[in-house]
């Protein structure tokens, strides 16, 4: 079995902005930082393998382009 899936680029941006949210929820608590960080790159491995999953960004308008919200 083949198996197909695509390559995640993180932007320098986003990685930004998972180090900021796993900053502020460390004021609360470091444990919970952890695992909110490792539930978005869990996301990133999934829409590794199933890139459809992720939605395509309205302003980009660019079917290349995905996000997956992981928690809201």
């Amino acid at each position: 079995m083949v198996e197909i899936g695509v390559k995640v680029i993180w932007t320098d941006q986003a990685i930004k902005q998972v180090e900021q949210i796993a900053e502020y929820i460390a004021l609360e608590s470091s444990n919970y930082a952890h695992r909110i960080v490792k539930l978005i790159f869990d996301a990133t491995k999934r829409l590794e393998k199933f890139p459809e999953t992720g939605a395509v960004v309205p302003e980009l308008e660019d079917q290349t382009i995905r996000e997956v919200l992981v928690y809201s």
